[in-house]
């Protein structure tokens, strides 16, 4: 049976209210032989405080939501994992909600509806409808990963530098003396999407290499990287080198450039964003940009807790960097 906070005082004759009173740390002191019986009567019962009635009974509830736009994207089944990992450590509960084809104004006014202290939120997209939400939102908001421009003016924020690490995965695949480096960019709507094939413009810039041609789009998915692959490989002349935007693409162009006996690196280096952990079982294992996404939860639980404490402070971006991981998709030895 569940052992109740009755059951605690019982074992340690006092009441209910001073196993409160020890459990949250007041209102009232307690007698020190007092409070070691009831943490004796604790351990004895193994009783297991029912946190989530704590927190709403609070006028700080202890629960941050986390809105993601998409559960089947395993980048962001990853990045929810190091932020609940993160939280917890933190002493905070955390609510998780998926965007995916909902209303993000909607599911961020749902927060309200359970008391959530903050939420952090990575953008489905950039939408005219993301200002609104943002200045409508019930509490303070950290914006993550997507940062679009009209989340940067008042609202705290944390997100990788895209444009560098695209910048740098071209320039390593530059610097194995290839000239013809293709792109397999993102979405244009999205802000990750446009800062990563602006990083490997930029890189061809550096290089004075003049290549818009060579680039083609899909969304972020393997099919998506599938068929635009399958696009690119009709204008390359072999061997040559692509810069994925993304993981999940990268494993589409993987496959195109296998249905066509193709081989990677020997035909087609290949260089990806995100560093998710599928980037190292694909064959061959991806050279990708990692996220560092136990930093990126960090400071963005950082950022939460320091609005929460002074919500009138100036608001806050912080750029981290990627993570080169570079295997042997490239031509590098495998690591």
């Amino acid at each position: 049976m569940k052992v109740t906070r009755a059951d605690v005082a019982k074992r340690a004759q006092t009441s209910a209210a001073v196993v409160s009173y020890v459990l949250n740390g007041g209102p009232k002191p307690v007698a020190p032989a007092t409070r070691a019986r009831v943490e004796a009567a604790i351990r004895e019962l193994g009783y297991r405080p029912n946190r989530v009635a704590q927190a709403l009974r609070r006028t700080r509830s202890g629960f941050l939501g986390l809105l993601m736009p998409d559960g089947g994207n395993p980048f962001f089944a990853e990045l929810a994992h190091a932020i609940e990992t993160e939280a917890a450590r933190r002493g905070k509960l955390l609510f998780l909600l998926h965007s995916n084809g909902r209303e993000e104004a909607e599911r961020l006014a749902a927060m309200g509806d359970v008391r959530a202290e903050g939420v952090l939120w990575v953008p489905r997209h950039e939408s005219p409808s993301n200002a609104l939400a943002l200045a409508d939102a019930p509490c303070p908001v950290v914006v993550l990963d997507r940062v679009p421009p009209e989340a940067t003016s008042g609202h705290d924020s944390v997100a990788v530098d895209h444009h560098e690490g695209a910048r740098l995965a071209t320039s390593h695949l530059l610097g194995h003396g290839f000239r013809q480096v293709s792109c397999l960019s993102g979405p244009g709507e999205t802000v990750v999407g446009r800062e990563r094939a602006a990083g490997w413009r930029q890189a061809l810039r550096d290089h004075d290499i003049t290549a818009e041609a060579w680039e083609v789009s899909s969304d972020f998915t393997p099919d998506g990287g599938r068929l635009a692959g399958a696009q690119l490989l009709d204008r390359l002349t072999l061997p040559a080198a692509v810069f994925v935007a993304s993981d999940r693409q990268a494993l589409g162009l993987l496959r195109a450039v296998r249905d066509r006996g193709l081989d990677v690196p020997r035909d087609v280096a290949i260089v990806s964003f995100d560093g998710t952990d599928v980037s190292a079982y694909t064959t061959p294992p991806l050279s990708t940009m990692r996220q560092p996404l136990s930093l990126l939860a960090a400071e963005a639980l950082t950022l939460m807790e320091k609005r929460i404490r002074d919500p009138y402070r100036p608001a806050r971006h912080v750029s981290l960097p990627a993570e080169p991981i570079f295997r042997s998709s490239c031509g590098c030895e495998q690591k």
